[in-house]
């Protein structure tokens, strides 16, 4: 099996990640879908 994904650990604020939770509550998004497009967004700006 071939994964498309890996595992990936980093640390942020602990404000950023109550912020992160609650708007993946609100919107049923996991937090680690939120975090990937975030970071595919920062990328491409740059």
């Amino acid at each position: 099996m071939i994964r498309k994904r890996e595992m990936f650990t980093t640390t942020i604020s602990k404000d950023l990640k109550v912020v992160l939770k609650e708007y993946s509550d609100k919107t049923m998004i996991p937090m680690s879908k939120i975090v990937e497009v975030s970071l595919r967004n920062y990328m491409h700006s740059n």
